[in-house]
């Protein structure tokens, strides 16, 4: 490695620059990448709870019971059906029993 990573007299060029187009990675610019890597996720962890703080702010539990009256998401355009003209909420809808506290089954309330 020493003789790939030394600049050779005349050409002033290492000889793995002239074999490769690139200079040689050495184990110390590892170090430094790894250390880069470590400084970037302990900012990248600070900030995302700091949004997570901002975001929780305003943020509100909502929860249903069964009679209560929703409207459904559903953002899949069926097939032959116009994206421009898809209404992507369905409802109103009735709750008629609660499976979980994320689960519901529904039912129109035509």
């Amino acid at each position: 490695m020493a003789y790939r990573s030394s600049r050779h007299e005349t050409t002033h060029l290492t000889s793995y620059y002239a074999m490769f187009g690139r200079e040689i990675s050495l184990p110390i610019d590892a170090e430094e990448i790894e250390k880069a890597y470590r400084f970037v996720r302990q900012v990248q962890a600070k900030e995302q709870e700091a949004q997570k703080m901002y975001y929780d702010r305003d943020a509100k539990e909502v929860t249903y019971k069964e009679s209560d009256e929703v409207w459904l998401w559903m953002p899949v355009v069926r097939r032959g059906r116009s994206a421009k003209l898809h209404r992507p909420w369905t409802g109103p809808l009735k709750i008629v029993k609660k499976l979980s506290d994320v689960t519901f089954r529904v039912q129109d309330c035509k």
